[in-house]
């Protein structure tokens, strides 16, 4: 069995694009929140975190491809 799905978005698994995009939200925002001068308290980061985990396990909990598009 290949890696690349040729009918699925992008060639990869299902759910793999929305994994990508969930990490390519929160991964910079960890790498500001710990290398800038900016003050992010622990609400805002758990706010941050909470709204994309929030939206990716909504979309992935949908029946019967309910929440795709």
């Amino acid at each position: 069995m290949s890696f690349f799905d040729p009918t699925q978005a992008l060639g990869l698994p299902k759910g793999s694009v929305r994994a990508v995009l969930a990490l390519i939200v929160v991964v910079p925002f960890l790498i500001i929140a710990l290398t800038s001068g900016l003050s992010i308290t622990g609400d805002q980061f758990i706010g941050v975190l909470s709204l994309v985990l929030t939206a990716y396990f909504v979309q992935r909990a949908a029946p019967n491809g309910q929440g795709e598009g």
